[in-house]
């Protein structure tokens, strides 16, 4: 699919709020789509269970609804963000909070004494 050509980041993505909201809910209703051919019985255990299919499946639970209920993009996320999947790239990367504002990345302990 032409839309999927290359990688989004925020500059590719649609100006206006609400047409962000449409493509949103295009790319739910397509991964929905992958997701629901994939657990087809014809397709073969080994696919369903690849390491990038259990990401797409977990990202999309907690991004979008579920597919009854429209799997519309979600206003709220379905866990608090630090258990969100950040980024597919970066499983471990979580967003948190730093005083009044929101980080992203790989969170660590820093011991000035070590």
């Amino acid at each position: 699919m032409e839309r999927y050509r290359q990688r989004l980041d925020h500059e590719r993505l649609p100006k206006e709020e609400e047409k962000r909201k449409k493509y949103a809910n295009q790319v739910g209703a397509d991964g929905w789509a992958l997701l629901d051919a994939l657990d087809a019985p014809s397709t073969a255990d080994w696919l369903k269970t690849l390491p990038a299919i259990m990401t797409l499946r977990t990202i999309w639970q907690q991004q979008f609804e579920p597919r009854e209920q429209g799997g519309q993009w979600r206003t709220e996320p379905a866990l608090p963000a630090a258990q969100l999947i950040n980024s597919p790239y970066d499983l471990d990367a979580r967003k948190g909070r730093e005083k009044d504002h929101a980080v992203g990345g790989v969170q660590s302990a820093f011991h000035p004494n070590l």
